[in-house]
């Protein structure tokens, strides 16, 4: 993308990078910000202020001129040359930055390349205050009794998030070819090992337990005796919790000790001492029938089978479509139909989507249930929620156009390797 500016006049220039800050933060912004090119740019969310090093916030949302959502970290300055003066053209850490707010008068356009390929968006406004009230809650609302299509709406933003972890698994797999079996063995271990994380406050220092403690490193160990490599994992992951973190550390033991880490770490390591080949190990479970899936799973790990269920879910379906040819398709409906799981972050979205008449909760529909309220309903991206079209209110007539309703994200697509 090019670069851009926009501007407004109505509010008096703060001094200094905090109070742009602030000024983006708090204050009224106008509607629409206006960029170089012309091209008309509305703030559906402005983001998380990051309290670390990196942009000043996070995740921002934007419609741009097509009225498309666009994604991206958001950095203030006070003069468009401090791009390049604090260094951030060449600091990995700006690499999502999509929005450079520079305050009016800040200095002529210059473009800009972030680390990773993208063209910084240099835009300025005249600092002022706080983007546009967001607009209520899809949840709040009551959805008319469209089953058939929710389902089909669901499951497409289901079938993203999987092609979305299957080609993070894909990018790591890229490299020498043929991939030799070590290091494919090594990117199923550490997929292995996030999925048991399940999302929460452990993931990252299992995502690290993975690296400081590779497959090949891990001693050997018998199928019936796993319990001094379930030590060496726990001791690692203790290690990787204690350090430097943003906010609290992950706890080894969350509130349900029947799922607790030490239990999930113990049934990686009756996986691994069963069969090292855990790529392989993950391709058979997901050609399997999914029943028979995850009994073996199941027997060989210890856990529970909905537990089994949500690892086949995570890690071995992601794994093995990142690593399919022809049979992708038949991968991916394979795990749309496997059994849902109950999330209780996404509690309030299947009530009110029930009470719409779905009734079937595979785990396509689950699956975007979690894409939902982590990529909208979190962020404050309510006005281009995919469930938008079927809220039983009409929108009001002379709506701003970030209360319409947007389409649905691309559902990427995985290459063959």
């Amino acid at each position: 993308m090019s670069g851009m500016r926009a501007t407004a006049t109505r509010a008096p220039k703060p001094s200094g990078e905090a109070e742009l800050q602030r000024a983006w933060a708090e204050g009224p912004l106008p509607l629409p910000l206006r960029c170089l090119d012309g091209e008309p740019l509305r703030v559906i969310f402005h983001g998380r202020a990051n309290g670390g090093p990196g942009p000043d916030f996070r995740n921002a949302i934007f419609l741009n001129g097509k009225q498309h959502p666009v994604r991206g970290d958001v950095e203030l300055h006070c003069r468009l040359a401090d791009w390049w003066a604090h260094g951030h053209a060449s600091d990995p850490a700006y690499r999502a930055v999509t929005l450079h707010v520079v305050a009016a008068g800040g200095g002529a356009n210059r473009g800009a390349r972030p680390v990773g390929g993208r063209i910084a968006e240099l835009r300025a406004i005249e600092p002022g205050a706080r983007p546009p009230v967001a607009v209520e809650r899809c949840c709040a609302l009551a959805l008319t009794r469209q089953p058939r299509a929710l389902r089909a709406a669901l499951t497409r933003l289901g079938r993203r998030r999987l092609r979305m972890k299957a080609l993070g698994l894909q990018r790591a797999l890229q490299g020498a070819s043929p991939t030799p079996e070590s290091h494919r063995d090594q990117v199923a271990y550490e997929a292995l090992l996030q999925a048991l994380g399940q999302g929460g406050t452990g993931t990252a220092a299992l995502r690290a337990l993975a690296r400081s403690a590779p497959l090949a490193e891990l001693p050997a160990a018998r199928p019936g005796d796993a319990s001094r490599l379930a030590t060496i994992l726990l001791r690692g992951y203790e290690t990787a919790r204690r350090a430097p973190w943003d906010g609290q550390p992950p706890s080894l033991t969350p509130a349900r000790p029947a799922n607790s880490m030490e239990r999930r770490l113990r049934a990686a390591a009756r996986l691994i001492a069963a069969d090292r080949a855990i790529a392989a190990r993950f391709a058979a479970l997901a050609s399997a029938p999914p029943a028979e899936a995850t009994r073996d799973l199941s027997a060989r790990s210890g856990l529970s089978s909905g537990a089994a269920t949500q690892l086949l879910v995570d890690a071995a379906y992601p794994f093995a479509l990142a690593a399919a040819g022809a049979a992708a398709a038949k991968l991916e409906q394979r795990w749309l139909t496997l059994p849902g799981a109950h999330y209780g972050r996404t509690k309030t979205l299947r009530a009110q989507l029930t009470a719409a008449g779905l009734q079937d909760w595979r785990n396509g529909c689950t699956q975007g249930l979690l894409a939902l309220e982590r990529g909208y309903c979190s962020c404050g991206a309510a006005a281009i929620c995919p469930l938008r079209p079927f809220r039983a209110q009409a929108p009001q007539v002379g709506a701003a156009p970030e209360q319409l309703v947007q389409p649905m994200p691309p559902v990427p697509s995985v290459q063959s390797r």
